[in-house]
């Protein structure tokens, strides 16, 4: 089975895939993502730089490679709780919603 976390509006699906595409420069903390309605930062931390490896995808989706425990945090979200990921490759989905009534999906805006 699967690991799958989620942290607001953000899924990280284990995934076994090719990490191909263009590898991100941090300095044990990325923010991947920022909220479009309320400027809240989704980070990524690690202990060290070399625990962790961020690519963006062609897709302009992220994969990340932890090799140590990584925190995701995100300040609307904290409140409740920020979330642990184990060492594995993770895929980074932005979730989505359907409007049935214009027959429309697009991304949460968090």
């Amino acid at each position: 089975m699967k690991n799958i976390k989620r942290n607001g509006d953000w899924i990280f699906v284990e995934t076994n895939e090719d990490m191909t595409g263009k590898e991100l420069k941090h300095n044990g903390s990325y923010v991947f993502a920022e909220g479009e309605a309320t400027g809240h930062l989704h980070t990524i931390c690690v202990p060290n730089i070399e625990d962790m490896t961020i690519t963006k995808l062609p897709d302009g989706s992220y994969m990340v490679d932890i090799r140590k425990q990584a925190n995701v945090t995100h300040p609307e979200h904290s409140l409740k709780k920020d979330i642990t990921l184990s060492p594995r490759r993770y895929k980074l989905i932005q979730k989505r919603e359907k409007d049935w009534f214009q027959l429309a999906t697009r991304k949460v805006l968090d």
